[in-house]
């Protein structure tokens, strides 16, 4: 008589449930700047913790977002008009990826960089002072009209270069974004 090997039985999977409304605490990945990131682009973070999700399922911390650039210019001429912006667009959990319908509701402060080199604003300064100085000189003919003259060139090229400096926006690595779900989500327990 011919035996056969007794078959594991399987264990049916069960799902959760995510509601609309429910949010995702994240850690970004790499760091995120205006000058390396374009709008298409795509980036990963982490959930931070557990979620739980209905039927005793949980979207386990590690699952993998991927998010989408959706804007991102640096500031011209001051960093107040620098854009980043992102939408979450999938999640991964236990190794199943589904689109994630979310909106970003929360950004750790963004990292402004300078654009132009202290060289460049150096030289904007030194500029200044100089046409400062031809001024003074020529309009005081005297040693301290070009000294006056050269420091209040300076004083306008350092306004000049402050005005004119432009910068990258960025997002730290390992930087805190919070994502709240628009659409009810549905992941498949262990």
């Amino acid at each position: 008589a011919r035996t056969t090997p007794a078959t594991p039985a399987r264990v049916a999977s069960r799902s959760g449930a995510l509601s609309a409304g429910a949010t995702l605490a994240l850690s970004t990945g790499a760091r995120v700047c205006t000058n390396t990131h374009k709008v298409g682009d795509r980036f990963t973070a982490v959930t931070t913790a557990d979620v739980a999700a209905t039927n005793g399922v949980t979207v386990p911390a590690g699952s993998e977002v991927t998010l989408e650039v959706v804007e991102s210019a640096r500031g011209e001429n001051s960093r107040d008009k620098v854009k980043l912006a992102f939408k979450p667009v999938a999640i991964t959990v236990r190794g199943t990826s589904a689109e994630l319908a979310a909106d970003v509701t929360q950004v750790a402060a963004l990292e402004y960089e300078r654009v132009q080199s202290t060289g460049t604003q150096a030289g904007k300064v030194a500029a200044g002072a100089a046409v400062g100085a031809i001024a003074g000189q020529v309009l005081g003919r005297d040693t301290k009209s070009t000294v006056a003259g050269a420091a209040i060139g300076a004083a306008a090229g350092g306004a000049v270069a402050a005005a004119t400096t432009d910068y990258n926006g960025c997002l730290p690595a390992a930087a805190a974004v919070t994502v709240t779900l628009t659409e009810q989500l549905t992941v498949r327990g262990s």
